[in-house]
């Protein structure tokens, strides 16, 4: 990281940020017009007179002199020394406006209601809590699954039943009677609130100007009630025992985290004689992903390995096939107005999205997205189908851009000869011909010869993470590894729990945790449930950092060389390793782990030593027993005697 010290003068030399200024016109007007100027006004006379285009987490300012600290990183500094605007700078098209406080609390339902683009079919199953003490506690999760991308008419909002119909209810539990209150806490949507953010999208919001407001939709809606016409999209699973329900379903080491919200009854609001009680729920967001492609048509894919053949001989990488959708496609390729369309509380002004073709340097949809998530505002990781979206497309992308051909090793000869005698332009109308599901019969004699090599081939897609044959590739490694290295001397599960881990809450954001001190003081579960549910980044973040610690520190790998550490670690030095993360059924990260030692032997060689010497045999078992088991850590100072460590 990199310091740039600012003097409070308005001659005072900026160096390279001056590139940062803010030049974009559209973004002027609008802060002017919402009277946000102060967005990029700093305290210090230097940057305010430029209206830098700077975080203002990176910004620290004197109270007395106004001096200004920058914090840059290295790789932006690179860019800075060269007078070019960095790669993940805000100047480089990546801001997206600001939404203002009183749309802060719009719930996804509402902003279902305004959107232009819809993207995702929502079911949400909930769990009636059978427990006498707490009868109006539900916990659950709420799912996005994949759907076909939608455009509208240039009239805005939905209807009450165009959202009811994308929107699916499983409830399980002894009866088939739901609270209010709960439909509300889920499928809450004011059409006061839906009106208001509408006109402020009309106002503020690129896409949004010539949206026309159909006032007779918004009266479909209520003033504050769960979105009508979703009773009529709940299904009813009546099981008695709704507890061994989850645990059927969700079988994990650990019990999913929306179940470990309220088992204190000190924190559930007392219970009244109300006809509808106060209801708690908390929901965790999962989705639905295609690793393998399955929701892409077969012709598809071929199409896109017919491509891809001919453009990498030209060294292009982009994808020229439009993905379709039904009688009205958008296209998921360099269409910087699908996120805005689909997301407008994350994209307020309608810029700063992905694929902009004003932005320079590129960035790679992934990256774009892995920024999002990494942001210091929390809003992209919070959201209710953002993150599962963008997966969807990016493997989406993945299938069109990694998708090949693999042949039988006798017929290569003959099959790549075949293939190097059809030019380009015949490979591609086939290609186009296959895509827009085009009747063989309408091939030219040139063209079937393309389909007839098609038989000799099969489409493969090794390099989609999650998919069958990422995972064939992987055992493939393994038995690489295995090769080289001989057979693995540890196998290792790795299941970092991050329920009542302080680090977890670092992370998260919770300044009040002081990881320094020998007992940190920690939110209670309910609140750290809650965290959990709502923010998986971090958890994934947690996830990672623990695993790193855990090689580094314990195991004495160093991640920069790639190789064991000079004093090696409590297995001794490590010569390699290979490992997967897996998910399971109720969202918990874990990581399986195979352990090659350095001077290790292989297990012939170990039964060979204990036969021979038992002395040897004894010293083998005090070693792993030494360095593996479970006990509570030495602590110094007074520990009270019903102090029960947490689980980390």
């Amino acid at each position: 990281m990199h310091d740039i010290i600012i003097e409070n003068n308005v001659s005072a030399d900026i160096g390279g940020l001056i590139v940062l200024e803010l030049t974009d016109n559209y973004i002027l007007q609008q802060l002017k017009e919402n009277s946000r100027m102060s967005e990029f006004i700093f305290g210090n006379a230097a940057l305010d007179s430029h209206s830098l285009m700077l975080y203002k987490e990176g910004v620290g300012v004197d109270y007395l002199t106004h001096t200004a600290t920058v914090c840059v990183c290295d790789q932006c500094m690179v860019f800075l020394k060269v007078a070019t605007v960095p790669k993940f700078a805000l100047k480089n098209h990546l801001y997206h406006g600001y939404l203002p406080s009183e749309f802060s609390d719009i719930t996804w339902v509402e902003e279902m209601a305004v959107a232009i683009y819809h993207s995702t079919a929502f079911i949400t199953q909930l769990y009636f809590s059978d427990d006498p003490k707490n009868p109006h506690v539900f916990h659950g999760n709420t799912c996005a699954h994949e759907q076909n991308v939608l455009s509208t008419a240039k009239v805005l909002p939905w209807t009450a039943n165009d959202l009811s119909g994308t929107i699916s209810v499983l409830f399980v539990g002894p009866t088939k009677k739901i609270p209010k209150s709960i439909l509300r806490n889920v499928f809450r949507i004011r059409k006061i609130k839906v009106l208001q953010f509408l006109q402020w999208l009309c106002a503020n919001h690129r896409m949004y100007h010539d949206i026309q407001i159909d006032f007779s939709a918004v009266e479909t809606y209520k003033d504050d009630d769960p979105l009508p016409g979703i009773e009529d999209h709940i299904i009813f699973d009546q099981t008695p025992n709704v507890k061994e329900c989850i645990n059927e379903e969700c079988a994990a080491i650990d019990e999913p985290i929306a179940s470990q919200l309220y088992t204190d009854s000190d924190v559930l609001v007392e219970q009244d004689s109300r006809e509808d009680p106060t209801t708690h729920v908390m929901l965790e967001h999962t989705g639905i992903v295609d690793p393998d492609g399955a929701s892409i048509p077969a012709n598809s894919l071929i199409g896109s390995a017919l491509c891809n053949l001919v453009s990498n001989s030209h060294g292009n990488l982009t994808p020229d096939i439009l993905i379709y959708h039904g009688s009205s496609a958008i296209n998921e390729y360099n269409n910087p107005s699908l996120f805005p369309g689909m997301f407008p509380t994350l994209f307020p002004f309608g810029i700063g999205s992905a694929d902009d073709p004003r932005r320079s340097p590129t960035i790679k949809f992934q990256k774009f997205v892995e920024y999002l998530l990494d942001l210091d505002l929390p809003n992209f990781r919070y959201h209710h189908s953002f993150m599962f979206v963008a997966l969807n497309i990016h493997q989406c992308h993945q299938s069109h851009l990694h998708t090949a051909f693999s042949v039988r090793k006798d017929r290569f000869e003959y099959v790549a000869q075949e293939l190097s005698h059809l030019s380009p332009d015949i490979i591609n109308s086939v290609a186009k011909h296959l895509e827009s599901e085009g009747k063989i019969t309408d091939l030219s004699d040139s063209q079937r010869k393309v389909l007839t090599l098609l038989k000799e081939v099969n489409t493969v897609s090794a390099k989609i993470p999650g998919s069958s044959a990422s995972k064939i590739d992987v055992r493939n490694d393994i038995r690489a590894y295995m090769g080289y290295f001989g057979l693995p001397h540890i196998y290792m599960t790795i299941n970092p729990n991050a329920n009542h881990s302080p680090l977890f809450q670092v992370i998260y954001g919770d300044d009040s945790v002081n990881l320094l001190d020998q007992f940190p003081e920690l939110v209670s579960p309910r609140e750290h449930a809650i965290h959990l549910a709502s923010d998986p980044i971090a958890g994934a973040d947690f996830f990672e950092l623990s695993l790193e610690c855990i090689f580094q520190d314990l195991l004495g790998w160093d991640h920069k060389t790639n190789m064991s550490t000079k004093d090696g670690g409590i297995l001794g030095h490590i010569c390699a390793y290979y490992g997967t993360a897996e998910l399971t059924e109720c969202a918990q990260l874990h990581a399986h782990f195979l352990i090659w030692l350095d001077g290790g032997l292989n297990p012939s060689e170990v039964h060979d030593k204990m036969k021979l010497s038992p002395k040897w045999k004894e010293q083998y078992f005090e070693f792993w027993e030494d360095i593996i088991y479970h006990h509570v850590p030495f602590a110094p100072g007074n520990i009270p005697e019903n102090f029960e460590p947490r689980t980390q």
